[in-house]
């Protein structure tokens, strides 16, 4: 069993994660895509 993570280093990966614009720039098109999607579900 791997150990979790502590807060630290979860802050640091957000972190690291935000600064990588091509990653953020990909997942802001998915949720934008996905927007649509979830508007046309019926409840």
């Amino acid at each position: 069993m791997e150990p979790k993570p502590v807060e630290k280093d979860l802050e640091d990966s957000y972190r690291e994660m935000a600064e990588d614009e091509v990653r953020e720039a990909d997942a802001l098109a998915w949720a934008e895509a996905t927007v649509g999607d979830v508007a046309d579900e019926t409840r």
